[in-house]
């Protein structure tokens, strides 16, 4: 997970994911407590000493959102089975280009 701050509080979370076309992040306190937070009211710590090796994470980020697509057969039943690689990609993409705060 990626640390961040709230930039009100100054209080420290780990973000978990993102939705997908939206601004919002689910966090996790540190006192465990999950949060639903805009990208906007945090600031990312730096982490430019860690290596991260960021297609590991899309990897990681786009099997989640598989599993999540595949598990609403309204979702499937309304597109076809070949997008559905592709939208996985595209939530992973995202969801990395908002933690490298692009």
């Amino acid at each position: 997970m990626i640390e961040a701050i709230i930039k009100e509080t100054g209080e420290t979370i780990y973000i978990d994911y993102s939705i997908p076309n939206n601004r919002m992040l689910s966090a996790v306190k540190v006192n465990g407590e999950y949060i639903q937070i805009n990208s906007n009211d945090i600031e990312f710590i730096d982490q430019s000493d860690i290596n991260i090796e960021w297609e590991q994470r899309r990897y990681e980020l786009s099997r989640a959102a598989m599993q999540g697509i595949v598990s609403n057969s309204e979702f499937l039943r309304e597109h076809e089975k070949e997008d559905i690689h592709y939208l996985a990609l595209k939530c992973a993409d995202k969801m990395i280009n908002i933690l490298r705060g692009e």
